[in-house]
Parts: C-alpha cells; sequence; structure tokens
C-alpha cells in the first residue's frame, strides 16, 4: 500500500507541475486579448478586419484548448487526491513483531495530510502576485473605504478591473444560480452595461 500511494503522490506532483505551467501562461492571454481589442478599435480597412477577424477566431480556439487543459488536468488531480485520501484511511495491514507498528504508522499518515490553499484555482504564489497587482490594490483600497463611509454605491465609484473580471467570469458559472437557465454570449471590448437602475425597496 506504502508503494502505490507513493507512486499516487508522484502523480499528483507531476500533474500539479504541469497545471502550474498553464497557469503560468494565463497573463500572456489576458495580454494578447487586450491587444486584439485594440486591433479591433483600429481595423478600419476590411482587409484589416478580416486579419483580426482571423486573429481572433485562432485566439479564442487556443484559449479554449488552454482552459480544457487545465480543466482536465485539475479534475485528474482531484481524482488521483481521492483515490489517495482513500488509500490511507484504510487501516494498515499488521506486519508482526511490534503490535504497536500498526498504531505508528496510523499515526504518521495522520500528521502527513496535506493542507491545501487556493484561491479560485491560483496557486499561493500566482494569488500573491494578483493581489500585487496597483490596480486589484486601488480596487479593494476604495471598496473597503466606500463600505465604510456609505452603503450606496453608484456609476464609476466601483469600477471593477479587468483582471478581476476575468476572475469573475470563469467563476460565475460555478456559483451563479441564474446561468444555466440564460443564453450567455460573450462581447468584446471594456464597457460596462448597467442591469439595473434604481433598486426596488
Amino acid at each position: 500500500m506504502a508503494l502505490k500511494a507513493l507512486m499516487l503522490r508522484k502523480q499528483i506532483n507531476d500533474k500539479k507541475k504541469q497545471l502550474e505551467d498553464l497557469r503560468s501562461k494565463d497573463a500572456e492571454f489576458v495580454t494578447r486579448e487586450a491587444e486584439l481589442e485594440k486591433s479591433i478599435e483600429e481595423a478600419n480597412t476590411d482587409e484589416e478586419r478580416g486579419v483580426v477577424s482571423e486573429a481572433v477566431e485562432q485566439f479564442e480556439a487556443e484559449k479554449a484548448s488552454h482552459n480544457d487543459s487545465k480543466a482536465s488536468l485539475e479534475r485528474e488531480i482531484g481524482e488521483l487526491e481521492n483515490e489517495l485520501s482513500e488509500l490511507e484511511a484504510e487501516p494498515a495491514a499488521p506486519t508482526g513483531g511490534d503490535p504497536a507498528a500498526p498504531k505508528t504508522e496510523e499515526r504518521k499518515e495522520v500528521t502527513t495530510m496535506e493542507t491545501r490553499k487556493k484561491f479560485f484555482g491560483m496557486s499561493v504564489t500566482e494569488r500573491d502576485a494578483f493581489f500585487a497587482r496597483e490596480d486589484v490594490k486601488d480596487f479593494l483600497q476604495r471598496t473597503r473605504e466606500l463600505g465604510k463611509q456609505k452603503r450606496a454605491v453608484s456609476g464609476a465609484e466601483l469600477l471593477i478591473p479587468t483582471v478581476v473580471l476575468e476572475i469573475i467570469r470563469e467563476n460565475i458559472q460555478n456559483y451563479s444560480k441564474l446561468y444555466k437557465h440564460v443564453n450567455v454570449r460573450r462581447v468584446p471590448g471594456k464597457a460596462r452595461q448597467n442591469i439595473m437602475g434604481t433598486v426596488p425597496e
């Protein structure tokens, strides 16, 4: 059982490393998306629009493949971790000799349990880099100040940075109760749309 657990841990660590490599490319996609948005705004002729349209299609395909690869790795890691947890939960077989040996082994396994810390799928390094961004710092500071000063927030007082919107878009289908009941269509650009003006009492 110890050898199988060791093999599972090795597979988990390898796949986590692959996942971190993929997540390190997320910033590249954000940069490319911003460049494409700028190209769309600057395209004036039909030829330029055609070139931009091809670039957008290629980008969307690459980003979808990238996200699928991340999701697949996360699913595989979850399955391996569940299998490892079940394996570690099984009682150790008696090995003979000292009758206290199985208890010692069980105590060791309890103390070596891993604690996973994730923030919307980010590693600790990625999370720290996210909160170190100036626009994210300003947004969070502004939000705290508004929460202390007044309850009503409107207009540009609480403009959400694009990098924060990306996290919201990626996770909204996991947390929204309405997502599965509506047709969703991505619209390029950075405009903000007011969904509801005056909130009823």
